[in-house]
């Protein structure tokens, strides 16, 4: 859906239906497509992707910041710890395609939250934006913040629910997304650029 969005195309269309692109692979959305930044920015538009890439990073060319973003923050695998970063034995937590160990230990929903206000606050009324934003909650491994664990402790759940889907951690993962989301939706609102 990543590639379909960005591209505008079906997955059959251009290989990308077998499978997600996998760590370290050799692989990206084919670089013959053009994406959505890349039209936007023609027509004038800053254009800015917060969350993870999962769109390939086998080279340069297929990096977001070469695929029409001007900025990009976040990851360029589709999962990884929520708080060391780390991806496949490697440490994947990128600023506009520089690898930035300053975030190691920080929760990637903070991060993310923290991003999308400040792009936000940096834009003008003279220009207009596409903020792409590409959660990593809730993708495993589940790594839920304390304070939102504790919305779900007292529910009446069985432990075959449990233990079986996670219920814990994968709600508290969207409950903490949609309120990451919240906030950024009020700070867009204030300063009255919000655009869906």
């Amino acid at each position: 859906s990543r590639h379909s969005f960005m591209s505008g195309r079906y997955p059959f269309t251009s290989q990308m239906q077998k499978d997600v692109i996998f760590p370290v692979s050799p692989d990206c959305s084919p670089l013959k497509l053009k994406f959505l930044p890349e039209y936007l920015k023609e027509l004038g538009y800053g254009t800015h992707a917060v969350g993870k890439w999962h769109l390939g990073y086998c080279r340069e060319d297929c990096m977001p910041t070469s695929r029409g973003f001007d900025s990009f923050y976040g990851t360029l695998d589709g999962e990884g710890d929520y708080l060391t970063h780390m991806s496949a034995g490697f440490y994947d937590w990128h600023t506009n395609g520089t690898v930035d160990r300053s975030k190691s230990g920080q929760h990637s929903q903070d991060l993310h939250t923290a991003a999308l206000a400040d792009i936000i606050e940096r834009q003008t009324e003279e220009k207009p934006f596409f903020l792409y934003f590409a959660a990593q909650n809730p993708h495993t491994p589940l790594q839920a913040k304390k304070k939102d664990m504790k919305k779900y402790k007292n529910q009446n759940l069985s432990d075959t629910l449990k233990k079986y889907y996670d219920f814990e951690f994968r709600y508290s993962n969207i409950s903490a997304r949609a309120h990451s989301v919240n906030d950024v939706q009020m700070r867009a609102h204030e300063y009255s650029r919000f655009v869906r």
